[in-house]
C-alpha cells in the first residue's frame, strides 16, 4: 500500500501550490473539478470530482520538481517551465467528461475513448464547447503522450531531451505515472497496485488486440494476462524516462527516484502543525 501523506501536511502542499498556479486552477474549475461546479452524479450516486483535481496537483508537484532541475541544466527556459507545470496540472482536464459519457450520464458512447484518433476528436469538441483558449489548448496538447501512447511505439530506445516540448511531454507522462491517486510512488508500484485489484478494461483489450491479434488476446485472457504484457511494455518506455532524468540531473544512483521527488518536494514547503 502507497505511503499516505498526512492530512495537514497534504492540504499545505495544495494550498501554497494552487494559489501559485491560479490560470490552472481556474481552468480545473470551469471544468467541473473544483469548488461548487465540482459536484455530480456516478452510476446514480453523488460524488465528487475533487479527487481528480487533488490528482493534477500531485502530479503538477512532481513535474515542477522535475522541469526546475532541466532549468537549472539548462535544457528549458523559466517560460517552459512554467508551461510544463500548467500542462501538468490540466493533464485531466476533459476526464470528468470522459467518465460522464463511460457511466452514461451525458450522452455519447464508451467506444469512442477506444480508438485513440476517436478519442482526440472528442477531447477537441469538449475544449471547443467551453470555449478554451488557444494558448491553452496548445498547453493541453503537451499532455497528448500517455500510456497509450507509449503502446504504439516500437520497441527502441528513445531520448527525451531531443526537444523543450519533448522533455517536458515525457516528463509530464512520467509524473503522472508516479502518482497513484495523491499518493507519489514508482511507475511499478503504480501498477502493480492496478494489478492486483484486477484493473482491467474494454480499452485494455482493444490494444492488446491491435498490438497482439485475437488469437493472443484469447491466450492472455484465459491467463488473465493481458494487464500485466501491456503493463511491461509502457514500464519498458517510462524506465528509460525515469533512469534519463536520473542522468541528466545527477541523482544517487541508489536512492528511489520517488522518494528522491518527496524529498525534494517536502524542501520547498513549511508545515505548520
Amino acid at each position: 500500500m502507497y505511503e499516505r501523506i498526512p492530512n495537514k501536511e497534504k492540504t499545505s502542499q495544495f494550498s501554497a501550490f494552487a494559489l501559485s498556479h491560479m490560470e490552472a486552477m481556474r481552468l480545473l474549475r470551469n471544468f467541473g473539478l473544483l469548488g461548487d461546479k465540482a459536484g455530480g452524479r456516478l452510476e446514480g450516486k453523488e460524488r465528487s470530482y475533487r479527487n481528480i483535481a487533488e490528482h493534477c496537483l500531485v502530479v503538477g508537484m512532481v513535474a515542477d520538481t522535475i522541469l526546475e532541475k532541466f532549468s537549472e541544466k539548462g535544457y528549458l527556459t523559466a517560460e517552459e517551465r512554467q508551461i510544463g507545470v500548467k500542462a501538468a496540472l490540466i493533464h485531466d482536464l476533459t476526464k470528468r467528461q470522459e467518465l460522464e459519457i463511460e457511466h452514461g450520464v451525458e450522452k455519447g458512447s464508451p467506444k469512442t475513448f477506444l480508438d485513440p484518433e476517436h478519442r482526440k476528436e472528442f477531447i477537441s469538441q469538449v475544449l471547443a464547447k467551453h470555449r478554451v483558449s488557444e494558448k491553452d489548448i496548445d498547453d493541453f496538447s503537451l499532455t497528448r503522450l500517455t500510456g497509450d501512447g507509449l503502446l504504439e511505439l516500437d520497441e527502441k530506445h528513445i531520448v527525451i531531451t531531443t526537444s523543450p516540448r519533448e522533455l517536458i511531454r515525457w516528463i509530464i507522462l512520467l509524473s503522472d505515472y508516479m502518482v497513484a491517486h495523491t499518493s507519489i510512488v514508482s511507475p511499478q508500484e503504480r501498477m502493480d497496485e492496478a494489478q492486483e485489484r484486477g484493473e482491467y478494461d474494454e480499452l485494455q483489450r482493444w490494444w492488446f488486440e491491435k498490438l497482439y491479434g485475437k488469437q493472443a488476446l484469447t491466450e492472455a485472457e484465459n491467463k488473465n494476462d493481458v494487464g500485466r504484457i501491456l503493463n511491461t511494455r509502457i514500464l519498458f518506455f517510462l524506465q528509460q524516462v525515469e533512469d534519463q532524468c536520473r542522468d541528466a540531473l545527477e541523482i544517487d544512483a541508489q536512492q528511489p527516484f520517488s522518494d528522491y521527488i518527496k524529498q525534494e518536494i517536502r524542501k520547498r514547503y513549511t508545515f505548520q502543525s
